[in-house]
């Protein structure tokens, strides 16, 4: 499946596994985390990031790294492997998934996320 591409995760019998669509993207950082999704178009909202949260953002800057004390996991619409915060993330064990192209577009704040950084997936769960 091609990055930002959208589907149904199935089990092995090819039925529904609890219904979460996945979203692709580029595996940045090995781990696998849940938690509940803040969006953040600016960085000066930044500050409305809680502790465990799932940070989505279209790009990863220097700003956003500040924030990586308080995240479970980061995912982003741009970027790549060798991204600064991508390297951050590694070096803290935090999970990501970069280069999504559409995960701005296709998660709301709240929504439910499993974040696995080494497949490069994001199993949204509800909205």
């Amino acid at each position: 499946m091609a990055r930002g591409e959208v589907h149904r995760r199935r089990d092995e019998s090819g039925g529904a596994l609890n219904d979460p669509r996945v979203i692709t993207g580029l595996a940045a950082s090995p781990g696998r985390r849940s938690g509940r999704a803040r969006v953040v178009l600016d960085t000066r909202d930044l500050a409305r990031v809680a502790p465990g949260e799932i940070l989505v953002t279209r790009a990863a800057n220097p700003a956003v790294v500040l924030v990586f004390d308080r995240i479970a996991a980061f995912v982003t619409d741009q970027g790549g492997r060798s991204a600064h915060a991508s390297v951050v993330a590694r070096e803290l064990g935090i999970p990501a998934v970069v280069g999504t192209q559409t995960a701005t577009q296709q998660i709301t704040d709240g929504a439910l996320l499993l974040v696995d950084g080494a497949a490069g997936t994001i199993d949204v769960y509800d909205q």
